[in-house]
């Protein structure tokens, strides 16, 4: 048998060439023999170090487990399963053993910084600084600090002082994508829009085969209007997210519309972020009688879309049957908040908590039914719900999409968004409301001050087309067609959203190549929400976007009396429109081709009878369709929580099942 140094120098050799599964066959030949426990050690530690690199990170983990019984103060060992323990999500016992390296060695700079990306990933942003400084003040100019800690001060809001560490890491490492990637992030958040688009295309540069980086530098610059420099980076599309690294899913939802590659793209993030869940719990315990506790998870219980559609429901739950937790992400304050939160028995801010901690204060609650109304969507905490917040969790409203995860077990839907045909699309069970799953307020105020088409730069007697969606949802393809709407309506102009100068400049830009007047498109800012509904009266059609249609838009639209117009799609984000104009009554404005599309908007453009009957079915029906009764709608809600908990409580798996319109109790009508 050769000699155990002659093998070690094998295995050496072995993984200078990369061979790592020969190198690692040597590392156990050698462990074979009989070796003094020091050197048993040491090469199960070496094991353990290609395990990790070809990714088998249990085995990995067990040889630094089985090292540090033999060593235990072998500070390499205990810190390398510290960063395998922390790559398996098992942040916990990671964060054990950091604490347990840097109690032998307090200057151990890469543990510090690992620690801080940790509480990082916890949401645990103060503590995350703690040890970036830590690690700084033992070595100024650590660039992986320096860079996590730019971005946990831009997730905290510090923009400026992010800005400024992050300039500074990229100055010693003017090559590091993660740095450029970071800095695109923070300046797109601090209103930099056009300094934010370099840097997403330089880190794409440096790194072309990271999806994350182009997936985020797609959505960039479809919020950008950008569509020819898009064009330059979407030939690997149909790819990205679906295999090998994983990518933000939200950001492709207006990209293409093909449920399939979203489902892998969210079952793919959650494999590679959030990681393995713990266990379903068990049922409550308690009379059949007893209310039932529903806790709602979201950041946008504020001044948001999200809260303006859900205050109504919130005030019309029968608090006879059911007690409310709510369980806010962020700490913003603001008349929103405190109204929402009237409504609500206990209101939590989480948005200084750990993971840990939150899932803890949920579970002392003693919740039945958790209600995710994030998804992916900014500033989400998807990983909350990992750790197990109820016996059933549910994903409503905020992700038009499916989670991709196994541990929510139902998604809120209706058999427009997601007909039976549809379903396999989404890993959750589907529980379809009746008429429409989006919720709405009746008594939403529009106002009264009068508002004049001049004060909004509107010609006074010209078709107005609009469309407030985001610009990233504006594709080249539904642009010529409203370009091509224009040229058809004389002296009608296009009533879009400002979102930035970069944006306006490209859409005039594109407008003019088009062989329009770029004067016929008016840009409206943001206003606050009674306004900004009042201003729905001047305009004469909305026009909707695909593939990610009109969603809060469709219903603020609808609500002031002004008729949409959809093209639905396969994807749930493109079928959500339609899904409101059933509900409103209105199923003739959901068209099925872009060529229909385009034909029934001239039509109604061209024939103010038409658009005139439509709009006055609109305002007759405005309070009596199922989009606006409120009441019927959270009954029809409660009705799903009831039977989706009772499943639960009967040890059933979650199964898809529909609420009947005539029993918002979910019973079988008689």
């Amino acid at each position: 048998m050769p000699s155990v140094n002659l093998l070690m120098r094998r295995a050496q050799a072995r993984l200078r060439i990369g061979h790592f599964r020969e190198a690692a066959d040597l590392y156990r030949e050698v462990l074979s023999q009989d070796l003094p426990a020091q050197d048993t050690a040491r090469v199960r530690t070496a094991l353990g170090n290609v395990s990790k690199i070809l990714g088998e990170l249990q085995v990995a983990a067990k040889c630094y487990e089985q090292a540090l019984t033999l060593c235990p103060d072998d500070v390499t060992a205990r810190y390398n399963l510290a960063v395998t323990l922390q790559a398996m999500n098992h942040s916990d016992a990671a964060e054990a053993q950091y604490h347990s390296v840097l109690k032998r060695n307090p200057d151990h700079v890469k543990a510090w910084n690992n620690l801080g990306n940790l509480r990082q990933e916890q949401h645990q942003w103060s503590k995350a600084l703690e040890c970036f400084d830590a690690a700084l003040n033992r070595q100024p100019g650590y660039c992986d600090a320096l860079v996590n800690k730019g971005n946990a001060l831009r997730r905290m809001g510090d923009h400026e002082a992010a800005i400024a560490c992050l300039r500074q890491a990229l100055n010693q490492a003017p090559h590091s994508a993660e740095t450029c990637f970071g800095l695109a992030l923070t300046l797109q958040d601090a209103g930099q829009p056009e300094l934010a688009r370099d840097y997403f295309l330089r880190a794409h540069a440096l790194a072309p085969d990271n999806d994350r980086f182009l997936v985020q530098a797609l959505h960039h610059l479809a919020g950008l209007c950008d569509w020819t420099e898009m064009e330059r980076l979407n030939a690997r599309l149909e790819t990205l997210g679906t295999t090998g690294q994983a990518a933000p899913p939200f950001s492709t939802l207006a990209l293409e519309d093909h449920p399939a590659r979203q489902k892998q793209r969210s079952m793919a993030h959650v494999q590679q972020s959030i990681g393995h869940p713990a266990p379903a719990l068990p049922a409550r315990g308690g009379s059949e009688d007893r209310k039932l506790r529903i806790g709602y998870v979201s950041a946008d219980f504020r001044d948001h879309a999200a809260a303006h559609l859900l205050t109504g429901t919130l005030a019309a739950h029968d608090k006879s049957r059911f007690t409310l937790f709510a369980y806010a992400l962020t700490g913003c304050t603001d008349a929103m908040r405190d109204k929402v939160s009237a409504h609500f028995d206990r209101f939590h801010d989480i948005s200084g908590l750990s993971d840990a901690q939150a899932a803890a204060l949920a579970r002392e609650d003693g919740l039945d039914i958790a209600i995710d109304l994030m998804g992916y969507t900014r500033h989400n905490r998807a990983a909350l719900f990992s750790r197990r917040l109820a016996p059933t969790q549910i994903a409503w409203l905020g992700y038009p999409g499916t989670t991709g995860a196994r541990y929510i077990d139902y998604v809120i839907a209706d058999g427009t968004v997601l007909p039976p045909d549809r379903q396999d699309s989404f890993s959750e069970a589907v529980i379809s409301l009746p008429h429409s799953y989006f919720p709405s307020d009746r008594n939403r105020p529009i106002s009264d001050d009068p508002q004049t088409r001049a004060e909004h730069s509107l010609p006074e007697n010209a078709f107005v087309f609009c469309c407030f969606n985001n610009s990233y949802k504006i594709c080249p393809r539904v642009f010529a067609i409203w370009m091509r709407l224009l040229s058809r309506t004389p002296g009608s102009v296009l009533w879009l959203l400002r979102t930035s100068e970069r944006a306006e400049r490209n859409l005039r830009h594109t407008t003019r190549a088009h062989g329009v007047d770029d004067t016929r498109l008016v840009f409206a800012d943001r206003m606050p929400n009674p306004q900004h509904l009042a201003r729905h009266r001047l305009a004469d059609l909305f026009l909707d976007t695909f593939a990610y249609n009109a969603h809060t838009t469709a219903v603020d639209a609808l609500w002031a009396g002004l008729p949409v117009l959809t093209r639905i799609g396969d994807q749930f984000s493109a079928r959500v429109a339609a899904s409101v104009l059933t509900a409103a009554g209105l199923p003739e404005m959901i068209t099925t081709s872009d060529a229909d599309y385009e034909s029934l908007a001239l039509a109604l453009a061209t024939d103010p009878d038409k658009l005139r009957a439509i709009r006055d079915r609109l305002a007759s029906n405005r309070l009596t369709c199922p989009l606006f009764d409120t009441t019927a709608h959270t009954r029809y809600l409660e009705g799903a929580y009831t039977q989706a908990h009772a499943r639960r409580a009967a040890d059933l798996p979650a199964e898809s099942f529909q609420i009947p319109a005539a029993s918002p109790e979910g019973k079988t009508p008689d």
